[in-house]
């Protein structure tokens, strides 16, 4: 479901009725009122120090950032560099397609995306991809910064009267990065402000990139809800990658986040096609912009 900020969250139904957040973390920590299946209502305790967990016997993992059906995300240290790294995991088999395709695939296309954007400043660099067992894995750089989403709060707490100058830079490197990948021939997909870091310098990159396509190729519907235009949100589950201005649409999205900090979500009306979706935008921006 999308929560109050228009991020996808896991809801748990407690005892009482009430829905409580699902807090997947890396760590045992059921709900206060779930049964523990341990006999002494504790995880069990180590014995022993756990051994770290080494990928490709080169990346030491540090801490799991995510876990997921379609795999994990992980900090690590890279051997070699001594580099913090960050590592990618697609599972075998996870959201196949007809065209024989699933995660793994995904994940190679981001690698690909990697060796093209990364060198030119637009995305991270890729390290290494590598399989183990039946896991496909990237490891890329690790990016200093913080996601756009944060970052606007975080900007108009420190500089109130001044936030205004540090976001326009933020959008002009956000619009040069989104005209660069376009100037290679592709479009994202799925720009938002969670795939936006902001680093200590203002600068910007752009992060998970396993959606970008070449315009008109047939491509798995994929999209953001708040940051796709019509034709991409309407369009079939399986058919041509929509054009540049998808990218063009979901840009203006973003921007209208950095600068309200309101989620562009539009409601559905209570008579359908009562309202053309750019009257819905336009009445958006200006409830958000009042």
């Amino acid at each position: 479901m999308l929560d109050n900020d228009g991020l996808y969250s896991s809801p748990l139904t407690a005892p009482d009725g009430s829905s409580v957040m699902d807090r997947r973390n890396a760590w045992y920590s059921p709900p206060e009122w779930a049964v523990c299946p341990f006999e002494s209502g504790q995880a069990p305790v180590r014995t022993s120090a756990p051994e770290a967990v080494v990928l490709d016997g080169r990346f030491v993992v540090r801490q799991a950032i995510r876990h997921g059906a379609k795999g994990g995300v992980f900090l690590a240290e890279d051997r070699l560099s001594g580099a913090q790294v960050v590592i990618k995991q697609a599972r075998p088999h996870i959201s196949a397609t007809l065209q024989g395709q699933d995660e793994r695939d995904r994940l190679r296309h981001e690698a690909y995306m990697l060796d093209l954007l990364g060198p030119v400043g637009v995305t991270s660099r890729k390290v290494s991809l590598f399989t183990q067992g039946d896991n496909l894995f990237l490891a890329q750089e690790h990016l200093e910064g913080t996601v756009l989403t944060d970052w606007a709060g975080e900007a108009k707490a420190a500089a109130p009267d001044g936030w205004q100058d540090a976001a326009l830079t933020a959008v002009r490197a956000l619009a040069g990065l989104v005209g660069a990948v376009h100037e290679r021939g592709f479009v994202l997909r799925d720009l938002t402000p969670n795939n936006v870091i902001v680093g200590p310098d203002g600068s910007c990159r752009l992060v998970d990139l396993e959606m970008a396509a070449v315009p008109g190729t047939p491509v798995t519907k994929a999209y953001t809800a708040g940051y796709a235009p019509p034709e991409q949100v309407r369009g079939p589950m399986y058919g041509p990658a929509a054009g540049t201005e998808a990218d063009l649409y979901a840009l203006g999205a973003t921007v209208l986040h950095l600068a309200t900090e309101c989620r562009p979500l539009l409601g559905s009306d209570e008579t359908p096609a009562s309202r053309s979706w750019d009257a819905r935008v336009r009445r958006l921006v200006e409830v958000a912009t009042r």
